[in-house]
């Protein structure tokens, strides 16, 4: 039988974070990934010429650890403007950042998304958080994000029209059920950073972080059956022993190997993309709709970063919904935010993403262990923040357990 001294099965973005740092230690490991390619949830697909990421996401600069372990450079990222453009009744309204960009201050003051006095409450909540550490923000007293928006005396109309999308978006559920401490977090994340896409789509990220690695340690196209003490066992035949084994999957694929660890359920999005020739004004901005009755949650246009991500003269629209609905009345809802330009906006894709983030209402506490037992370690975002920052976290504190030899942090 094989051996090697730590296994990780998962090549998403945690599992490859601790291969990264193993790496960096001359520690023996080899990483199994049941898929074709490194990645996990952060995957681009190229259809007829478009580069589709899976679901709308954007990579958050300021994430201590992607600063610490991404080459940004590499990255190529361009970055959408802060803030965003919100759809009002049969208008659009701007809202940005006017301490980035002081061309934004007077459409933001002027923005019916809320009182001035709600703009007002933005800033000095930037100006507060600024000075907290993300490890202040975990410790605060924890609520719904709803509720904390609230407790700081934003007006309702400020919640529905701009929170509402703008972090539905973010925690895939219009409710805000979300712990207000994963709320601070990202504001925090938001403010001071930038949302950014690198060059290629997102699935450039874990493929920047694998060609790092040693080409013979990543074993593509590999599922794991079953976990053993100190070995695993593949699907397609043949056992390895190891003296650490890292369990990098989504929540729902760690707790099918091991059936008593309890984990988070999952939040799904609707994610519709559309190709098109004529270009959209305003589209380095995310856009936001704002009305009451919406099916669509929100819109971006990748191309305005990235215009290598569709064919020559061509561009890409992503739409994101929390609902599923018939493509016809997502097209329909599209209309009323864009006008009759988008009847020739062709359909390419529809992702239904049932497992694309881990659900956990409440952070208390913050950070669940990692160690399920001596020798068996369980990373990934449910585990914490369901963020990539708690993914390359808890994949760079397990391969520092495993380095040192001692127990796992939290």
């Amino acid at each position: 039988m094989a051996s090697v001294q730590t296994i990780i099965i998962g090549g998403g973005m945690a599992g490859l974070a601790c291969a990264a740092h193993l790496e960096r230690a001359q520690h023996d490991w080899l990483l199994f990934e049941a898929a074709d390619r490194p990645g996990g949830r952060v995957r681009t697909e190229v259809v007829d010429g478009y580069h589709l990421d899976r679901g709308f996401q954007v990579f958050l600069t300021a994430y201590p650890e992607a600063r610490a372990l991404l080459d940004y450079e590499a990255l190529q990222l361009r970055s959408f403007k802060p803030g965003a453009r919100v759809r009002l009744g049969n208008r659009w309204t701007r809202v940005g950042d006017p301490l980035r960009r002081p061309i934004d201050l007077f459409a933001t003051l002027g923005a019916r998304v809320g009182s001035l006095a709600d703009k007002m409450r933005v800033l000095g909540w930037k100006r507060r958080i600024s000075t907290a550490s993300p490890e202040d923000l975990l410790a605060s007293p924890e609520t719904t994000a709803a509720e904390a928006l609230r407790q700081m005396g934003f007006s309702e109309r400020m919640i529905e029209t701009f929170w509402r999308p703008f972090l539905g978006g973010i925690f895939l559920e219009s409710e805000l059920r979300t712990s207000s401490r994963m709320l601070h977090f990202v504001f925090k994340m938001f403010g001071e950073g930038e949302a950014a896409l690198p060059a290629g789509g997102m699935g450039r990220m874990p493929e920047v972080l694998a060609q790092t690695l040693p080409f013979n340690r990543l074993r593509l196209n590999t599922p794991v059956g079953r976990i053993s003490d100190g070995a695993v066992e593949l699907e397609q035949g043949g056992r390895i022993s190891a003296d650490r084994i890292v369990l990098a999957t989504d929540g729902a694929a760690a707790q099918a190997l091991l059936p008593d660890l309890p984990t988070p359920g999952f939040h799904g999005v609707i994610c519709d993309h559309f190709a098109f020739s004529d270009p959209v004004p305003y589209g380095d901005w995310l856009h936001l709709n704002g009305n009451r009755r919406r099916l669509v949650n929100n819109v971006a246009f990748p191309t305005a970063l990235h215009p290598t991500l569709a064919p020559e003269g061509r561009h890409l629209a992503t739409v994101t919904c929390l609902t599923e609905a018939p493509l016809s009345q997502v097209c329909a809802d599209l209309r009323t935010l864009f006008g009759n330009r988008t009847d020739n906006w062709k359909h390419l894709r529809r992702d239904k993403i049932q497992r694309a983030l881990p659900a956990r209402p409440h952070l208390e506490p913050p950070h669940l262990p990692i160690e399920a037992k001596p020798g068996l370690f369980v990373i990934g975002d449910h585990r914490g923040l369901p963020s990539l920052n708690s993914a390359l976290a808890t994949g760079r504190l397990a391969a520092e357990s495993i380095i040192r030899g001692g127990t796992a942090g939290s």
